[in-house]
């Protein structure tokens, strides 16, 4: 389950001083995700143990305020992910959970709010709800998507974001349309430039042959994606 650590990060967490934990597998297919290594994982590769992560929280108490749980996709875990984060509680209950999800299991987010064991989540919105299937999904996922929005907003203002990574040939004004629809005012959104990292890192680059990913400059973005950024009052942008 555990495929990585990362004792130190200053931008994983926003405004926390973080160690990452990386979980394996994702039930989506991004062409452009750079997490090959956790979504494909080699099942040879000996999975890091649960004791050797609270061993290394437990050296960096009063140090890091906070632990990122990232993946893959985390939530598809879910008892043995609320295990983890009570084991990490109980090495610090000073220690700040944050978990990024794709937003595919609303059921688990919702336990995981409504049983206060997060702190911040943070929500990937790749595309209009019901454009998911085929480019990210092999199953139609819109409906699991709209109740998750909505349910990570109810983690109130500084508490949440929602990411949008954007691709040359999988964003245009039209999307952006589409998914502001599905944004509020207050929402925290962050939009992220596509990044290259090597073909060995992505899960596939071809995969959609027709498809230039590559990235866009900031002074496209802020054309094309003008209907969120008019949309939302909290707009910011990475990796420009």
């Amino acid at each position: 389950m555990i495929l990585g650590f990362q004792g130190t990060t200053l931008v994983n967490f926003p405004y926390q001083v973080a160690s990452v934990i990386f979980l394996s597998d994702c039930n989506l297919h991004c062409a452009y995700c750079y997490n090959k290594s956790l979504v494909y994982p080699n099942r040879n590769n000996q999975p890091l143990s649960t004791e050797y992560i609270l061993k290394e929280l437990e050296a960096r108490k009063g140090f890091i305020t906070g632990v990122c749980i990232t993946g893959g996709e985390p939530t598809l875990y879910h008892f043995d992910l609320i295990k983890l984060i009570e084991e990490i509680k109980k090495v610090s209950s000073e220690f700040l959970i944050k978990v990024d999800t794709n937003g595919t299991r609303p059921d688990v987010i919702k336990n995981l709010i409504d049983n206060k064991l997060v702190d911040y989540l943070a929500m990937d919105f790749k595309t209009i709800p019901t454009e998911y299937r085929g480019l990210f999904s092999k199953y139609e996922v819109d409906e699991a998507i709209i109740e998750s929005l909505n349910i990570v907003r109810s983690m109130g203002q500084n508490r949440y974001e929602f990411r949008v990574t954007v691709v040359r040939d999988l964003f245009d004004v039209t999307i952006a349309k589409g998914m502001s629809k599905h944004l509020m005012k207050e929402d925290q959104v962050y939009i992220q430039n596509f990044k290259f990292y090597g073909e060995e890192n992505h899960i596939n680059t071809k995969m959609l042959p027709d498809i230039q990913l590559a990235a866009f400059t900031k002074k496209e973005i802020e054309v094309i994606a003008e209907p969120i950024i008019k949309k939302c009052s909290n707009v910011k942008f990475r990796n420009f």
